[in-house]
C-alpha cells in the first residue's frame, strides 16, 4: 500500500527562471546560443555536477557557481571550457544573482499533485540537498502547507544519494520502504540512493554462496540466486522494511501428546496462511522450543518459557495441567494489529473444530508481563 511520497525540491517541485538570464549572460561574454541549446547545456550540467559535487547545488552561490560554469560550459560547446572565459562568466553571474529563495517557482502541477496526494491520505514530504533556504522556497511557492516531512541536507547532515537522508525522511512520515516512492530528476542522487534506502537482505546474503552466487533481474527486480543442497534459494536483492508492523502474536497449544499438539498447531496454521497481511515467521510455522522475554544470564534477551516446559513440571510454578504432555507455539506478525487479531482466531477456530481428542486440550496465549510490546491480544475477546 502507498503511504508516502518522497519528492526532490529543486527541478521537480519547483524551478528557477534560468535559462534567460544565463543566454543574457553568455551573450554578454561574447557567446552566441539557442534558448534550448541552453536550456538542455543546464540540465545536463546539473547531472554531472551533482555526482561530482554532492550536495553542493542546495549551497549558496558563491559555494558553487565558480566549479559549476566550467561543468556547464564543456556542456553547452562540446570541449574544455576557456579557463578566462568561465571566470568571467563566473563573476558576472555572482554578481546577477538575487535572493536565493526568491527566485523559485512552483512548477504548474505541483500544487495540483500535492493537494490529490493529500486527498487520498498519501504523506507527501520533501528531500533535499540544500542551503538553509529550502523551507523559505517551500513557503514562498505556497507548497508547504501540503507537505508533511521536510528533510534538508544542510540541516541533518546527511547529502543525497546517502541512504539515511531517505531513511530520516521515511521515519518521519511513517512509512517503510516498501509504502513509498521517490520522485526526482537526478538518477545518481534520487533514485540510486532512495533504492539503497531498502532493506538489503538478498545483497547482503549473497555472501553466505562464497563466490557460487549469480545475480538476476527478472520482471525489472533484481534477485540474487543461491545454490543450496536441495536446489537454489531465491531472494531480492532489496526488500522493504516497516516499523509500524506488529510482532509477537502467539497461541501456545498444548496437546496430550506431541503426535495431537502438532495435528492442532498445523491445522491452526494452515487457516492463518489464509488471512491477509500476515506471516507465520518461523519454518512450518511452529516453534518447538518456546520463549519468554529476559533470561538469568546478562545480556540474554529471550529464554526457555520454562512454565510450559512439560519436563519440568515438577521443578518450576508450571502453566500445565497434569494431562498436558506437550506444547508448541504459533508466533504470528502482523502489518496491523487488526490482522494479528483475525490471524489468531482463524487459529482458534481451527484448533476448535479439530476437536481435544485429535489436537488440543487447551489454548493460551504468551503475556510476559506487558514487555513483548504495546498490543495485548485477549483469547476470550478471539473466540470465534
Amino acid at each position: 500500500m502507498l503511504r508516502c511520497v518522497l519528492f526532490d525540491l529543486g527541478y521537480t517541485l519547483v524551478y528557477a527562471r534560468r535559462t534567460e538570464p544565463f543566454a543574457a549572460l553568455l551573450r554578454r561574454v561574447g557567446v552566441e546560443a539557442a534558448r534550448e541549446e541552453v536550456a538542455y547545456a543546464l540540465h545536463r550540467a546539473d547531472q554531472h555536477f551533482m555526482r561530482r559535487h554532492p550536495g553542493l547545488l542546495g549551497r549558496p552561490e558563491g559555494d558553487w557557481l565558480e566549479p559549476y560554469v566550467p561543468v556547464f560550459l564543456r556542456e553547452l560547446t562540446g570541449r574544455p571550457p576557456d579557463a578566462a572565459l568561465a571566470r568571467d562568466l563566473t563573476r558576472l553571474a555572482l554578481a546577477a544573482a538575487g535572493p536565493a529563495a526568491d527566485r523559485w517557482r512552483a512548477y504548474p502541477d505541483a500544487l495540483p499533485t500535492l493537494r490529490r496526494l493529500a486527498a487520498r491520505g498519501v504523506v507527501a514530504g520533501v528531500v533535499t540537498n540544500w542551503d538553509g533556504t529550502a523551507r523559505r522556497v517551500l513557503e514562498t511557492t505556497g507548497l508547504r502547507p501540503w507537505v508533511g516531512p521536510v528533510v534538508v541536507s544542510s540541516e541533518c547532515g546527511r547529502e543525497k544519494p546517502d541512504p539515511d537522508i531517505f531513511r530520516l525522511a521515511l521515519e518521519q512520515a511513517g512509512a517503510a520502504p516498501s509504502e513509498a516512492v521517490m520522485v526526482g530528476d537526478n538518477g545518481h542522487d534520487d533514485v540510486a540512493g532512495a533504492l539503497a534506502a531498502a532493506w538489503p537482505l538478498g545483497s547482503a546474503l549473497r555472501y553466505f554462496a562464497d563466490g557460487w552466487q549469480i545475480s538476476k533481474r527478472v520482471g525489472g527486480k533484481h534477485y540474487w540466486r543461491l545454490p543450496v543442497m536441495d536446489g537454489e534459494f531465491v531472494c531480492e536483492a532489496t526488500t522493504g522494511v516497516t516499523k509500524q508492523a506488529v510482532g509477537g502474536g502467539n497461541l501456545l497449544v498444548m496437546g496430550r501428546t506431541q503426535r495431537t499438539a502438532l495435528a492442532a498447531a498445523a491445522a491452526a496454521v494452515r487457516a492463518i496462511a489464509a488471512v491477509p497481511d500476515v506471516i507465520t515467521p518461523f519454518p512450518g510455522g511452529i516453534v518447538r522450543s518456546g520463549s519468554k522475554v529476559g533470561s538469568k544470564y546478562k545480556g540474554v534477551s529471550a529464554s526457555i518459557n520454562e512454565a510450559y516446559c512439560p519436563t519440568l513440571r515438577g521443578a518450576v510454578a508450571s502453566a500445565l495441567d497434569p494431562d498436558v504432555g506437550a506444547v508448541l507455539e504459533i508466533v504470528i506478525d502482523g502489518l496491523t494489529p487488526e490482522a494479528v487479531a483475525a490471524a489468531m482466531r482463524a487459529g482458534l477456530r481451527a484448533i476448535i473444530e479439530l476437536g481435544p481428542e485429535r489436537g488440543a486440550l487447551r489454548v493460551g496465549a504468551g503475556n510476559y508481563g506487558g514487555r513483548l510490546g504495546p498490543h495485548h491480544f485477549k483469547l476470550k475477546d478471539l473466540l470465534p
